[in-house]
């Protein structure tokens, strides 16, 4: 294992973390979303309400100015 590096005056830097793993959350209008970055997971108890819940954020982003490429 490296050592922890040491900034100029000589104390110890601990090591750099991972970065911090997406949490779901219930977004707006109740929608199961995990954002991180570009990627986007929406999810709900059945296809059919997961098929309105990916509508419903596709036309909120939209409306917003995101890119919406699937």
């Amino acid at each position: 294992m490296a050592p922890h590096s040491t900034d100029p005056g000589g104390a110890h830097m601990p090591p750099p973390r991972p970065p911090d793993l997406p949490t779901p959350t219930t977004g707006v209008k109740g929608i199961n979303i995990i954002a991180y970055l570009d990627h986007w997971v929406t999810w709900d108890t059945s296809h059919e309400l997961t098929a309105k819940a990916v509508s419903t954020a596709t036309s909120l982003l939209s409306n917003l100015g995101f890119l919406i490429m699937s």
